[in-house]
């Protein structure tokens, strides 16, 4: 079933409402879809100038637009083996563990390695973009977003040795791509990654469009009391008003060494008291939810 389909079943059904801005982008996807039926990235044909892989797709907007809903449908719709889709910053997390794991290595450790790639010498990037590239060929990027110099700097090297390998990148942004570290430290030196950014993936704005998280908090009630059976039928079905057909999964947040793990669809979380209060929760916790959620 294409994306479009899935889209108006749930129109159709009365989960969604008629949107023209989620139809032209699950168009969009179809279409990347359609051209990933019988791609296969190669690095080896890449560099002859054999295969060009589709463009990507970046999808940003406000909160509350249906990204992660489509992204979700996307995912499942793609008629691709190898494909990976994860939060973006558990992405960074896992890649800067991955830099170090590798930094730790000598080099007979290292070319025991499936992702050793020779002439690379003791830099991290293009053997972890090897092993990236060994396990999926369509990476989808959930809350795409940069914050710091260190990241910055590794993206611009990472995604040019993704892309190298024919790696196809689908995101969902809460920015724009000229936004994306906005006033950082020496974001002069990121700018061309922005380009190469742009240049490789379609870029698609859901901004200036209805904001259906709003509307459906806005019918739904503010508390519920007493605890009941009712009320938590009522707490439920706010929440999968709110996520749609969004599939939900545990995700964990990795604070100062700590980890809380929260069930999330997109940037939308769900807890309970005993997540929040019944811990040895700080600051610092409640100030990383709030940046990784919206709702």
């Amino acid at each position: 079933m294409s994306i479009v389909s899935t889209l108006q079943k749930q129109i159709d059904t009365g989960i969604l409402r008629p949107d023209d801005t989620q139809l032209r982008a699950a168009q969009t996807l179809d279409r990347l879809s359609r051209q990933l039926k019988n791609y296969k990235a190669n690095k080896k044909y890449m560099f002859m100038g054999q295969t060009t892989p589709p463009k990507g797709i970046y999808m940003w907007g406000s909160v509350g637009r249906g990204k992660s809903m489509l992204m979700d449908m996307f995912y499942h719709d793609i008629p691709v083996v190898r494909k990976t889709r994860v939060h973006f910053h558990e992405f960074m997390q896992d890649i800067h563990s991955q830099i170090n794991t590798w930094r730790k290595m000598d080099k007979k450790e290292r070319k025991r390695q499936p992702q050793y790639v020779r002439k690379a010498g003791d830099d991290p990037i293009a053997p972890t973009a090897k092993a990236i590239a060994q396990h999926s060929t369509v990476l989808c990027f959930d809350e795409f977003h940069v914050t710091d110099i260190a990241d910055a700097m590794i993206l611009a090297r990472l995604f040019g040795a993704l892309w190298d390998r024919g790696v196809v990148i689908v995101a969902t942004s809460n920015r724009a791509p000229d936004d994306l570290y906005k006033d950082g430290l020496n974001r002069s030196l990121f700018l061309p990654f922005i380009e190469d950014l742009k240049r490789h993936l379609e870029i698609f704005s859901f901004d200036g469009h209805t904001d259906h998280r709003l509307r459906t908090l806005a019918k739904g009630e503010v508390y519920f009391t007493p605890l009941s059976p009712k009320t938590n039928r009522q707490i439920e079905e706010l929440w999968q008003n709110l996520i749609g057909p969004t599939t939900p999964a545990s995700r964990k947040l990795s604070i100062q060494g700590r980890t809380l793990t929260l069930l999330a669809a997109g940037d939308i979380a769900k807890a309970g008291f005993a997540d929040l209060c019944a811990q040895a929760l700080g600051a610092a916790d409640y100030l990383e939810i709030a940046r990784q959620f919206s709702t």
